[in-house]
């Protein structure tokens, strides 16, 4: 690591949580241990059409059709998602900034094209608190 051994004990180097030659968190973890990720469920609850889900650029789910949804996914707590019609180009990107360490659902509603109920993902947070005993 270029640092004398009398000064600095590791032969190597530090990942980010200060250990010597160490991997670093796990994915999605802090150098504490706490979740900093995000739980996230996709539903397509949009008639038409079918569409492929991109996530930060990339294709995450393909031919994803109406009233189906993914399991549970972890991601960062900051993403984007894309929307494209099966095989074509992507029409509209949803960026998400979420709490951390939460779970929630995206829904995609309304109908492409439709001005009445126009195409939309909503958030919602799937974490419940009960604030007194039953």
């Amino acid at each position: 690591d270029g640092i004398c051994d009398d000064v600095d004990d590791c032969v190597g180097e530090y990942d980010e949580c200060g250990e010597c030659n160490g991997p670093g968190p796990d994915e999605y973890y802090d150098c504490d241990g706490n979740f900093i990720g995000v739980n996230l469920q996709i539903v397509h609850n949009s008639v038409s059409p079918t569409v492929d889900v991109y996530i930060d650029g990339g294709l995450a789910i393909e031919g994803f059709e109406y009233r189906t949804a993914t399991p549970l996914i972890t991601l960062e707590s900051s993403f984007t998602v894309g929307i494209a019609p099966t095989g074509d180009e992507v029409i509209a990107e949803f960026v998400y900034d979420l709490e951390q360490g939460g779970s929630y659902v995206v829904m995609a509603t309304g109908i492409l094209g439709d001005e009445i109920t126009p195409f939309d993902l909503v958030v919602t947070s799937t974490m419940f608190c009960m604030n007194s005993p039953l």
